[in-house]
């Protein structure tokens, strides 16, 4: 494949850090349990490189292994009881220190430790300096990054198809048991698989699911040769290379963000685009109530003859109570005819439900499809929103594809493959949805090779995501010289295209020092340890 930001091939013209004054910059890897993240750091590594930067990479998992009490980690074999012995460890972590955050407070002290080999100061930040986080596993370490580090984090999703990674860690399973058949180790991979991406029984527990979509950059590591090219570009974006312009999908994607933004949903935002594979929009939509006269009212619309009518002014989320009703239901018929204990019986069949959803930690029907029923709610989902509108103003969307910030549910998947939607695009998964167990005939998820040939395919973004597309794709420099000469970017001049400043050596040295008043508490040194260094 062609890189587009280097149609000559030309090669790189390298520069060391010590000539380049760039702000430090920080990147998160966010990678599925089987992704080779080590291959995507090492191609970061190099692009950075090749800008004039120094990239330090920051293991998180080797960081666990130097605590004292996880010391034991190293020694973890074969690969499947080393990984689970890894998840392990950051589970207990979190769990000792309540933070969802914890291991990212490892590697910002990490950060300052190599600040202090490099300037003899942990609070100096060190330009044309970048450090690669491998790799975060919650959502609040993404969270507690980007705000120490602001506008010079960037967090980074890698996706690579379940089918691909199962292989991948059966291999290496079958290798360090020094076995020949990998393909024995199906269930010890499925396993792992299944546990990275979401434990819904602890809040602290490993979770890429709900971390991967916070990123601002999207790869597709099934292609490491486009994933190369796709990294390349990023890097020579945020360094000012003027002339990259939004892919179609990264501009739909832009759009389907906005439409989120007018929600105002008790539950969540999402928004939806239908458009062309050129781009075109036909139509959008968000998850809103409906309004009269079709879609949903606007805030510039409210006034005593059309009154607002959503969620927020009716005080309550109807599929939270029809939840509870139906709960409740059941649980009035089993004590009717005796399937419940005498100490369930003496309980109000209402307080007995209120408790199951929500009280309790976790509550017992915390996660269950009971407490999730989709079809109560009183809001339009986005992706029918979109399809309407289209329909309301006689619009062909036809071999059209749609963009939406979350993965459709079911109930939106039958009428985007009756619609005729070839193609569904999303960033945010979304474990409600049954669409592959009742759609396996009619839709293809995540390149599914087993699907028939004719299925609509819902596909992962990859790009540039929404969050950060207008300050990378804004123009920030000449892209013409006095003569009206098209400028020519160099790598040994780039700038990050970046705000900025210096208080994150603050913010960082306060969460470094919550690490240091809990080292013992927290299992990072051992009672020993702190004694010796007292001495």
């Amino acid at each position: 494949m062609a890189d587009p930001l280097d149609p000559q091939g030309d090669s790189e013209v390298l520069v060391t850090a010590q000539e380049y004054t760039g702000p430090e910059l920080f990147f998160g890897l966010v990678g599925a349990v089987g992704i080779d993240l080590r291959f995507v750091s090492d191609v970061l590594a190099r692009e950075l490189q090749s800008v004039g930067y120094g990239v330090h990479e920051v293991r998180l998992s080797s960081l666990l292994s130097e605590c004292a009490k996880y010391q034991h980690l190293e020694q973890a074999d074969p690969e499947n009881i080393r990984i689970k012995a890894y998840m392990d460890a950051g589970d207990d972590f979190r769990r000792t220190s309540r933070r969802g955050d914890a291991v990212a407070l490892l590697a910002m002290a990490k950060v300052r430790e190599m600040r202090e080999e490099m300037t003899e100061n942990p609070a100096r930040p060190v330009p044309g300096q970048a450090y690669v986080f491998n790799s975060l596993k919650h959502p609040d370490e993404v969270d507690t990054l980007r705000r120490v580090y602001g506008a010079a984090f960037f967090a980074i999703s890698i996706y690579e198809s379940t089918d691909r990674r199962r292989v991948s860690l059966c291999e290496k399973i079958a290798k360090s048991s020094h076995k020949y058949d990998w393909t024995q180790f199906g269930d010890e991979a499925e396993d792992l698989i299944e546990r990275d991406q979401k434990d819904v029984s602890d809040d602290f527990g490993q979770n890429v699911r709900d971390t991967f979509p916070k990123s601002d950059l999207f790869l597709n590591a099934n292609k490491p040769g486009e994933l190369e090219i796709e990294i390349r570009r990023f890097v020579r974006i945020l360094f000012g290379y003027p002339f990259a312009s939004p892919t179609v999908d990264e501009f739909c994607m832009f759009h389907a963000r906005a439409s989120a933004l007018r929600s105002v949903d008790l539950s969540r935002q999402v928004g939806a685009v239908i458009a062309t594979s050129k781009g075109a929009i036909l139509s959008t939509g968000c998850n809103e109530v409906p309004y009269p006269g079709g879609g949903s009212i606007w805030e510039s619309e409210i006034d005593e003859t059309r009154p607002d009518n959503r969620d927020f002014v009716v005080g309550y989320d109807s599929s939270v109570r029809m939840a509870h009703e139906l709960i409740s239901e059941v649980l009035k018929r089993l004590s009717a005819t005796g399937w419940l204990n005498d100490a369930k019986k003496a309980i109000d069949p209402d307080t007995l439900a209120q408790q199951a959803l929500f009280q309790g930690n976790p509550p017992p029907l915390k996660g269950t499809r009971a407490a999730g029923v989709l079809e109560f709610g009183r809001v339009v989902h986005a992706e029918m929103a979109a399809i309407s509108d289209s329909a309301r103003r006689g619009v062909a969307i036809e071999g059209a594809s749609l963009y939406c910030t979350t993965f459709p549910c079911h109930m939106c998947a039958r009428h985007i493959i009756s619609a005729g939607l070839t193609r569904v695009v999303y960033i945010e998964p979304y474990p409600k949805s049954l669409t592959k167990h009742l759609h396996s005939d009619a839709a293809c998820i995540d390149y599914d090779s087993s699907a028939p040939a004719n299925a609509v395919s819902f596909v992962p973004f990859m790009g540039i995501g929404p969050r950060r597309y207008f300050e990378l794709f804004e123009m920030s420099s000449d892209r013409k010289d006095s003569t009206g000469r098209a400028t020519v970017w160099k790598p040994s001049d780039a700038t990050p295209k970046i705000a900025q400043f210096s208080t994150y050596p603050d913010l960082e040295r306060g969460h470094v020092e919550l690490l240091e008043q809990n080292q013992e508490t927290w299992g990072i040194m051992s009672a020993d340890s702190m004694r010796e260094d007292r001495q």
